[in-house]
């Protein structure tokens, strides 16, 4: 009994969407697969590469959003017995979230400053898995939410005529939420046992981390980009939940109700995600671009918010080809590999993502008359969808069929397949 209550106290959050690229933070990345460090140019620099903020073609205002996010997930065995029932953890879910807002504006002809806000990740699902029999019936139902947000603010530097530096400071607010109940009721030879448990922990918190960048044209056409972020670090946090257990036999009669509460908001340095370095290189002639990233984030030990977090490399490439004057269209592939360790409790997860994107650009320029800062300015529009496959292992329990007065059942490892399918829509004005 001891051993459940301690799994799912342990829970955050119900977190089966993505790993650390689940969404594209700009147009570029939704259009490349997020292989966006040696060429990015927009808004979504603050995030990737902030040398990209002296890069931008001119100043602008950048609104993106994920308007369709289809999720499949298929658990066949997520809840599973002793005598070898199965019950389907499979679900699907459907949401909708703005991803970033941004503003990038030149302080001199060398220097630009962006401002922007962003959503890092954001995921909700609620999974309810009866198992029934003769002499027993289990029941595990599991909810919750998790999001991760930036507030940031950077420069971006153009140190020589090929060579760009920039750097960026974001506030981070992350809000986690999980709900989690499990019951059982077993009859053997005339003896009845029934479990009960419920239990719910809120996490929100605030953190700083930075990111420094560097953007160099090699040669002409040939680019080059670095992108690394600090270690995200949380200082506020504020911790919440309860817990409820019960357990009854009939034979001898029995009850036992056990209740915890807990609410706590501290000061303090967390660790919560490890650094991230993003080394890419691009070549482009005029619209046509093609780029290739790799990214690596080193292990990290399990601490009080965080689970453990294995050494993790990514793959990422991309390239953009102009269909007219004023239409392009963009590819890219890549991985989102998960860095977080088997999982030990409900409901953890260890998935890797595979994907692909494809998407469309338009640019409509329009004039301004004599006397304006620009003889023209112009709105650029994206269209882009992104295909994700996941394989890996989610947090699974088995019912134990046959009452013994202690243990309920055991933590295990379930097969887990996610799809994703998502419609990225950006709008831009560079004036």
């Amino acid at each position: 009994m001891r051993r459940l209550c301690i799994a799912l106290v342990c829970v955050p959050a119900l977190a089966w969407a993505g790993n650390d690229e689940s969404l594209s933070l700009g147009d570029d990345a939704a259009l490349k697969g997020n292989a966006v460090a040696a060429t990015v140019g927009d808004g979504s620099s603050l995030v990737y590469n902030p040398a990209g903020l002296a890069g931008a073609e001119r100043d602008l205002v950048q609104v993106d959003g994920t308007v369709i996010l289809l999720s499949v997930n298929h658990v066949p065995d997520l809840v599973t017995t002793t005598a070898g029932d199965a019950g389907d953890g499979s679900f699907a879910g459907l949401s909708s979230l703005p991803t970033a807002a941004s503003l990038v504006l030149t302080l001199r002809p060398d220097l630009r400053l962006g401002l922007g806000l962003f959503s890092l990740d954001s995921s909700a699902a609620t999974v309810d898995v009866p198992v029934e029999r003769d002499g027993g019936a289990w029941r595990v139902t599991t909810t919750g939410e998790d999001s991760i947000y930036f507030a940031s603010a950077g420069l971006g530097w153009r140190a020589a005529p090929a060579f760009r530096l920039g750097g960026s400071l974001s506030l981070v607010y992350v809000e986690e939420l999980g709900m989690a109940t499990a019951w059982s009721r077993t009859t053997e030879g005339g003896t009845t046992e029934m479990l009960g448990l419920g239990q719910v922990r809120s996490v929100s918190a605030l953190g700083l981390t930075a990111t420094l960048g560097a953007q160099w044209e090699v040669a002409p056409g040939w680019h080059l980009g670095l992108g690394v972020r600090a270690p995200m670090v949380l200082f506020l946090t504020a911790l919440s939940g309860s817990e409820v257990t019960s357990l009854s036999s009939t034979e001898p009669p029995s009850a036992d109700l056990n209740q915890t509460d807990l609410l706590e908001a501290t000061w303090g340095l967390h660790q919560f995600r490890p650094l991230r370095a993003r080394l890419g290189a691009a070549w482009k002639s005029g619209r046509t671009e093609v780029t290739v990233e790799g990214e690596v984030q080193p292990p990290m030990g399990a601490g009080d918010l965080t689970r453990e977090r294995e050494l993790t490399f990514n793959v990422r490439a991309g390239a953009i080809v102009p269909l007219t004057a004023t239409q392009s269209l963009g590819f890219g592939a890549f991985t989102d590999l998960s860095p977080e360790t088997q999982p030990e409790s409900l409901i953890e997860s260890a998935i890797d993502f595979y994907g692909l994107c494809a998407g469309w650009r338009l640019d409509r320029p329009h004039g301004i008359g004599p006397g304006g800062k620009a003889p023209t300015l112009f709105f650029r529009f994206t269209l882009a969808l992104r295909y994700t496959y996941g394989v890996g292992h989610v947090g699974g329990f088995e019912f134990a069929v046959t009452p013994t007065g202690g243990m309920p059942g055991e933590i295990r490892a379930a097969e887990a397949r996610v799809h994703d399918l998502a419609v990225h829509i950006g709008s831009s004005v560079y004036f």
